[in-house]
């Protein structure tokens, strides 16, 4: 499993592991009951602090994305578990909100929007490679 930084982004490096694993979840790269690498493992792979990875893997927990064994190994929770609660689906279209704005602001249409999540959604209805 490859997971990578992005120095040019002004997303901090646990964000953008996040967003990384979410992804992967998505696309059905990461399965249910899958193992993670440990903190150490992936921080080794990744070239960075411990506790980079360990701040993302405790916020993908709050979010019932993961879960936790012992403390010591992460797992990709069950669908039923991933299901977003009703303050994060709140969350999730206020910033879609913004990024409309923004969008709207700068001259782009409600049909390039609409073009957009089209591509993006058949980048994830693909299947895993």
């Amino acid at each position: 499993m490859f997971f990578h930084t992005d120095s040019q982004s002004s997303s901090p490096i646990y964000v953008q592991l996040i967003e990384q694993i979410k992804e992967l979840i998505v696309k059905g790269v990461l399965q249910p009951g899958e193992q993670l690498p440990s903190v150490r493992e992936l921080s080794k792979q990744m070239v960075v602090n411990p506790n980079t990875v360990s701040k993302a893997y405790q916020e993908l927990e709050r979010q019932n994305v993961i879960y936790s064994e012992s403390g010591i190994r992460s797992f990709i929770s069950a669908p039923s578990q991933q299901q977003a609660a009703e303050q994060q689906t709140k969350q999730i279209k206020n910033d879609l909100r913004k990024v409309m704005i923004d969008g709207f602001y700068y001259g782009i249409e409600k049909e390039t929007f609409q073009k957009w999540i089209e591509e993006i959604d058949s980048e994830f209805r693909r299947p895993p490679t």
